[in-house]
């Protein structure tokens, strides 16, 4: 009812109950912050929240306020440290040397465990930094189980932003050098060609400070950490870049690494005292409003999808929607950034969930050949539906603000923006009716900015008894642990057990591949978990994640193991 109590008269309650049917039916989740804050009088729906502050005293500690509102309203929270300068950099001020980001990185952990979630949940964030940060040895081991609690930050989940050019070096078993972001600002503003063109110029600048390791040393401590403690994300900026479908620059995802938003900082213009008319003091601030990016999610169950017809499709596709675009409108924003950057862009993120079910269903293993082809085929109509409601929703309402500065404006989609190369995977693919939709959008517009995003269903997936997101089962049977621990029977397990494949058992490649084909029509990401019995060694780890950046693979989530030593107790329920 929230979602169209403000829509048209006329037709509000046919799609109130069209919506009703879709979660009655199991055909669509909410994420958890629409359907717990729905009808409140500050109802904060967003799931994502993706913050970017200026290296300033004023736009950092703007930056903690605004993460403690929006924890405090539900938001998963993501914080990218990449322009804070490095620790002994000089601060022109006072002349003082700064300490560089980690002490901003532990005040965030105190304001997130300080600003819960409604007191439901506990506060959560992802912190991102560069992998050609000074200091980005000491932020990788920030949460390592070693160390003392003054140079750890363990209630934290990590991002590590990497390069091609990263990647090179390391397979020249070459050296990398390390920048203050004070003095290198092109590295946080471009992607292949210019960065590394900018790198280069760095590399060779007198004048600055810098110092020079071993690729493969970062590489080792990055992997040490990731197969530690199941974390340190992995955020393959050029791949993000090349393919967005925005001509903004993207430096970070969200903290289930789906979300693919712009974000930056506000600026203060003037600060001014006043007497008023009551012979009080007033203080009148002006500011030029960055981007808090925030994204509003839902996972449609794949099962269902799959069972409708044409016609079900795209009334479905429609429905869903307008009722995302409606509360873009009628939310709470606790932050006013949030409010200029959602409704300049309008993004959501749609996304799936019984994925695995569905393949056992059609007798496929996730390790078949032909799940290749049936996940093309799936997730090309998926989405083809999706952005064409999505232009549907444009002639009548109009295209989102910033449209005409997209490359949706150039006539370029998803599909024609991919890295992904789908004739070496022998899939078929309807080329013509991509350039259909991509001359429709051009000509009438797209009402978001962003359509698609695959989240991590940990919680709703339970609920209706689906597999999660787009993820293999861990077992047959298992118990789910999060704010409750739940025992876990997977779906229709009578019928299809010969076709669950465990995820310990599919390897690492395969999943990458399926994800890849799925990439190829979603213009955000998804939450791409890696599983490994026992890793052999650092290269095969290593080789995985090159494979992943050569098929245009955006980010990578989690890496797990059987019996890891990680905390595996979070649930990311702003995006499940």
């Amino acid at each position: 009812m929230y979602s169209f109590y403000n829509d048209d008269k006329k037709t509000r309650l046919k799609h109130i109950k069209e919506t009703y049917d879709m979660l009655s039916l199991h055909q669509v989740t909410f994420a958890t912050p629409r359907i717990m804050n729905s009808g409140y009088n500050n109802s904060q729906l967003a799931s994502c929240v993706l913050n970017t502050p200026d290296d300033d005293t004023w736009s950092l500690n703007q930056t903690d306020g605004n993460i403690a509102l929006y924890s405090k309203f539900s938001g998963g929270i993501a914080y990218d440290v990449s322009n804070i300068r490095a620790s002994g950099s000089k601060i022109a001020s006072f002349n003082g040397t700064s300490d560089g980001p980690i002490p901003f990185i532990k005040r965030v952990e105190q304001t997130i465990s300080a600003f819960n979630q409604q007191s439901k949940r506990k506060g959560s964030c992802v912190i991102t930094f560069p992998f050609w940060h000074y200091d980005v040895q000491d932020m990788i081991m920030l949460k390592d189980a070693g160390g003392t609690e003054d140079t750890r930050a363990r209630k934290l989940m990590y991002s590590i932003r990497i390069h091609n050019i990263f990647k090179e070096r390391v397979e020249k078993n070459g050296d990398i050098t390390l920048f203050d972001p004070k003095e290198t600002p092109l590295l946080n503003s471009t992607y292949g060609k210019e960065f590394e063109k900018a790198y280069l110029y760095y590399e060779t600048k007198p004048g600055i400070r810098k110092k020079t390791i071993k690729a493969k040393d970062l590489l080792y401590l990055i992997l040490k950490i990731r197969t530690e403690s199941g974390n340190l994300y992995l955020t393959f900026v050029d791949n993000i870049n090349e393919q967005s479908v925005l001509n903004t620059f993207i430096g970070a995802s969200n903290l289930c690494t789906e979300v693919l938003v712009p974000s930056s900082s506000s600026k203060l213009i003037s600060e001014k005292l006043y007497l008023n008319e009551d012979n009080e003091y007033e203080i009148h601030q002006v500011k030029k409003s960055g981007e808090i990016g925030i994204c509003n999610l839902c996972s449609i169950n794949l099962i269902s999808w799959y069972n409708m017809n044409e016609k079900e499709k795209s009334a479905f596709a429609y429905t869903l929607l307008r009722g995302c675009d409606n509360i873009i409108d009628t939310q709470f924003y606790p932050v006013k950034e949030g409010e200029a950057a959602n409704k300049k862009n309008r993004p959501i993120g749609i996304g799936v969930l019984n994925y695995a079910n569905l393949l056992a269903k059609h007798k496929i293993k996730f390790t078949d050949i032909k799940a290749r082809e049936f996940t093309n085929s799936l997730f090309d109509d998926l989405y083809f539906h999706l952005y064409s409601a999505a232009c549907t929703l444009a002639k009548e309402r109009g295209a989102y603000p910033a449209f005409k500065s997209s490359k949706w404006f150039m006539g370029k989609t998803p599909f024609h923006l991919s890295l992904f190369d789908y004739k070496s995977f022998d899939l078929k693919v309807d080329k013509k009716k991509w350039n259909r939709l991509a001359d429709d959008i051009k000509t009438f517009g797209i009402r978001f900015s962003y359509v698609a995003a695959i989240a991590p269903t940990a919680t709703s997936g339970k609920s209706i008894n689906a597999t999660e997101s787009i993820e293999p089962v861990m077992d047959l049977f298992y118990m789910e642990e999060g704010i409750q621990n739940l025992p876990t029977l997977v779906a229709n397990i009578k019928e299809n057990r010969m076709y669950y494949e465990r995820c310990w058992d599919i390897p690492a490649k395969t999943l990458i591949e399926l994800a890849a084909i799925r990439q190829k029509y979603i213009d955000q990401a998804q939450s791409i978990t890696l599983y490994y019995k026992k890793p052999e060694s650092a290269r095969e780890l290593w080789e995985d994640i090159k494979y992943a950046m050569e098929l245009g693979i955006k980010t990578l989530y989690y890496m797990k193991t059987p019996k890891a030593n990680f905390n595996d107790d979070y649930v990311c329920e702003s995006c499940s």
